[in-house]
């Protein structure tokens, strides 16, 4: 042992994060921080394939989110699948 029992013992009384509460605390604000970014996109995605699908469709006459149609939902979560899966690809590549 370097340090004596008595000092040995401050000193592990002054840390308050355990290294599971640490980790614990990385893997929170790495989610968190995903999550804020991921929104946005999601969000634009949906507004460029609805401006797509009413190019060649006639113009939206209801109440309510023009976006909001399973047509739309359904291309907005093939290319939100396919940037995912192109990203994964090239991070593949370049590894």
């Amino acid at each position: 042992m370097l340090l004596r029992q008595d000092t040995q013992t401050k000193v592990m009384q002054k840390t308050a994060f355990t290294p599971l509460r640490r980790m614990l605390l990385v893997v929170f604000s790495l989610s968190f921080t995903f999550g804020l970014t991921n929104t946005p996109m999601l969000y634009a995605y949906r507004v460029l394939t609805c401006q797509e699908y009413y190019r060649h469709h006639k113009p939206y006459e209801g109440t309510g989110d023009q976006c909001a149609i399973p047509p739309i939902d359904v291309q907005t979560a093939k290319a939100v699948s396919f940037s995912e899966r192109g990203r994964r690809w090239e991070q593949m590549r370049t590894s």
